[in-house]
């Protein structure tokens, strides 16, 4: 049984989305299979991390076909946490948003829920896939689950998808250019078989090119500024259930495909062996952390505040992982598990605040500690954990890049990392100020108990972040180091 655990992982939420569909549009059994379905894939993500923390590194091979004719999944320890973080998320978003169906999604749900856990089954396969191509049809199914989910919240929304859709297109067709290019001089798909092919060719514009497209398509999945303008709207118009499932897993399993291709596809070599490529992508990521926080300035939207500062975060891992540093790539991955959570809590604190004071515009805050103590608790731990405080995580996560940077001589990242920290203090404390220096002013009454149970949810979640902040060095140590220096 333990043996089959990667693929389970990948064909229990396709069947459970399978079996959601066929539930009638009314009722509670449909969410109460819903919640019991996601309990059971991050059980499997557990499964599957502590079989690889134990036995190490898994290999299966899809119809008993080895490669490189067949498709495998590699199971790392680092995608073996993934796998329960994609699953845990996955699980925590759902049981916190589904209140918010009865009114955003009313008869529709069984196929929202079907198409979350299609989004969650290729989530799973971006994780573990071994081959390149698996890896393409993975983001697509993502992408494909992802338009439709974001589409249920109608009106603006739809424009929204449509931007999406186009830019989501275009950065799928130049990342499956590029392993073309790379196929054409390998002649494989397997990635452990082409890396080794790779390093024993020499230089050679095919292999460049196909690089360069590779990244180009990552960098538009990951919302990159400036390749970011189909995010904010996307995620802000988007259900609230939506968002919540999306928004913290989506752009942060195209920073880890980008860690894929420069760490096992071209075996960590890129950024020393291309300096000026590395530079240009170190700039690029500094200048979206200052956009990205700028953006984040100028929002009055609760929800597009937070979207915004998505962008600012891919950033924060793309600058980490183009840096000729190791402790620039461990700090990558490490903010990418801490922002994965961070996120998560934010849109849960959407849902919150809405439940609570009856709007999500930020003149809407006033006297929400009063009203509902434990969002208010929970806005100042996340807000804490965004800005840098330690013992957070995010304090540490900022530090391992801005020691990274500075082995590494980028002095600009260093700034626009601090900047940021700056950035988000101005926006957090505004939030706070509003939160708990003012009284309600809107005599907004809330009805029933939902905003106290979204609340502590994200209190949860916000108490998972100082947990893996205290825990920094173990989970470094243990987790991420050995996959970035084997």
């Amino acid at each position: 049984m333990t043996a089959h655990y990667p693929v389970l992982a990948v064909v229990f939420p396709l069947l459970a989305g399978v079996v959601s569909s066929l539930f009638p549009s009314s009722g509670p059994w449909s969410r109460r299979w819903g919640i019991l379905a996601m309990f059971l894939c991050q059980t499997l993500g557990l499964l599957l991390f502590l079989q690889v923390l134990n036995h190490g590194t898994m290999v299966y091979h899809l119809s008993g076909w080895a490669p490189p004719l067949g498709v495998e999944f590699k199971v790392t320890l680092l995608g073996g946490f993934l796998s329960w973080l994609i699953g845990l998320v996955g699980f925590l978003a759902y049981v916190g948003g589904s209140a918010t169906w009865v009114h955003q999604i009313g008869p529709r749900a069984p196929q929202f829920q079907a198409l979350m856990f299609v989004l969650l089954a290729s989530f799973q396969g971006l994780a573990i896939s071994n081959d390149a191509f698996n890896l393409f049809i993975m983001l697509e199914v993502s992408s494909l689950s992802t338009y439709g989910l974001i589409a249920f919240g109608g009106g603006r929304a739809y424009l929204a998808t449509f931007q999406y859709i186009v830019m989501g297109t275009i950065g799928a067709s130049f990342y499956l250019l590029g392993v073309g290019y790379l196929y054409m001089k390998t002649g494989s798909l397997n990635i452990d078989d082409m890396a080794k092919i790779l390093e024993a060719l020499p230089q050679s514009p095919t292999i460049t090119i196909g690089l360069a497209f590779m990244v180009i398509g990552v960098l538009l999945k990951m919302a990159v500024f400036p390749l970011h303008a189909w995010l904010p709207n996307a995620y802000t118009y988007a259900p609230d259930a939506a968002s919540a499932q999306i928004a913290p897993l989506s752009t942060k399993l195209a920073v880890y495909l980008m860690f894929r291709i420069l760490h096992d596809l071209f075996l960590g070599s890129v950024p020393a062996r291309m300096p000026d490529l590395s530079t240009l992508m170190v700039v690029l990521a500094s200048v979206g952390i200052l956009a990205g926080t700028s953006l984040c300035l100028a929002q009055r939207d609760l929800k597009k505040t937070f979207a915004c500062l998505i962008v600012a975060e891919a950033g924060y891992m793309l600058g980490g992982l183009w840096l000729v540093d190791a402790r620039g790539t461990v700090g990558s991955l490490y903010h990418l598990v801490n922002d994965a959570l961070a996120t998560l809590a934010l849109f849960l604190l959407v849902v919150a605040v809405q439940s609570a004071v009856g709007g999500r515009n930020i003149s809407r805050l006033p006297g929400l500690f009063q009203i509902s103590p434990l969002t208010g608790t929970a806005l100042v731990l996340v807000g804490f954990n965004m800005i840098g405080v330690p013992p957070f995580s995010g304090f540490f996560s900022k530090a391992t890049l801005i020691t990274g940077a500075i082995s590494s001589g980028h002095y600009e990242f260093v700034a626009a990392l601090l900047l940021a920290s700056l950035g988000n203090l101005v926006v957090f404390f505004r939030l706070f100020e509003l939160a708990h220096f003012q009284t309600p002013s809107s005599g907004f009454q809330p009805e029933g108990n939902g905003h106290h149970k979204v609340g502590a949810l994200a209190l949860l979640i916000a108490l998972l972040l100082l947990v893996l902040g205290c825990w920094n060095g173990p989970f470094m140590t243990h987790v991420l180091w050995p996959v970035v220096s084997p």
